[in-house]
């Protein structure tokens, strides 16, 4: 008798965890169908800053009452194609399972196929979502996060730009430095900007990183503008006074700083164009 009363009660405790997770066959698919719009945020091992792409979407398309296809075409990271997706729906929230492939390359003449992986949450009301794509055979193991909303115009600008920066000071020509770095990184509306390596060769002056925080970031039609009001920054044992204003657009950055360090009586004007390809 003991034995049947603990088989009712395991199976009592079965039925009521079945109600609280539906079984994936008992879901309407139909409801999470369609076409889902965000941004993404790919990181890689070769990076210490995540590539973001702005203007996103995937589709989600009902296979046999069972499972999901899904397709992402990413402008930056290729095609991504997904059959057999598994959902499980636990208290309106659904979580999205399964394997797939993505084709992507240098170039649309040089391309390959590379397995991929896929999972995902999206609530219950389907506007809030996260995919999240692992690609482990390419650059040191690929992720990319694709996410519900607007990206946040510090997303946008972040990344390492490569170019020159062309010094002057009161209108004279104090040369030019190949191969000059400006890192931004931030989220939200703000970042940290940070001028790599400033220095004046032809003064025998050499200053180090000189990094600005809080930095606002402002949607300038189809790009970005930062602007930074005349602040005092440190820089090892010296204090440097500067201001910039600039533009980032399409992975291109166009800045203008003017630096002031220590207690030299000239501003530098420094100006830098570069990009992150």
């Amino acid at each position: 008798m003991k034995t049947t009363g603990l088989f009712f009660i395991a199976a009592a405790a079965i039925a009521l965890a079945s109600c609280n997770r539906q079984d994936d066959n008992s879901i309407d698919l139909k409801t999470i169908a369609g076409t889902y719009s965000g941004y993404a945020a790919a990181s890689f091992q070769y990076s210490e800053l995540p590539m973001f792409s702005p203007g996103q979407s995937l589709t989600i398309a009902e296979e046999d009452g069972k499972t999901v296809s899904l397709s992402y075409e990413s402008d930056t990271w290729g095609t991504f194609t997904f059959t057999g997706v598994t959902v499980a729906e636990d208290n309106g929230k659904y979580s999205l399972n399964g394997e797939g492939t993505t084709v992507m390359g240098m170039s649309a003449e040089q391309t390959s196929e590379y397995p991929c992986s896929l999972s995902a949450s999206i609530s219950a009301s389907l506007d809030e979502f996260e995919f999240v794509f692992d690609v482990p055979g390419v650059m040191g193991g690929l992720k990319i996060t694709f996410v519900s909303g607007e990206m946040p115009a510090g997303y946008a600008v972040t990344g390492t730009y490569t170019g020159t920066l062309a010094l002057s000071v009161m209108g004279s020509d104090m040369g030019t430095v190949e191969d000059s770095q400006v890192i931004i990184d931030g989220t939200g509306e703000q970042v940290s900007l940070t001028l790599k390596g400033f220095g004046l060769e032809s003064m025998g002056m050499s200053i180090g990183d000189i990094t600005i925080g809080d930095v606002t970031v402002d949607r300038d039609g189809a790009g970005y503008r930062l602007t930074i009001a005349e602040t005092s920054v440190t820089v090892g044992e010296l204090n440097v006074v500067c201001h910039a204003e600039g533009t980032v657009s399409d992975g291109r950055a166009d800045i203008v700083f003017g630096i002031t360090p220590g207690a030299m009586p000239m501003e530098i004007t420094a100006t830098f164009s570069g990009s992150t390809n």
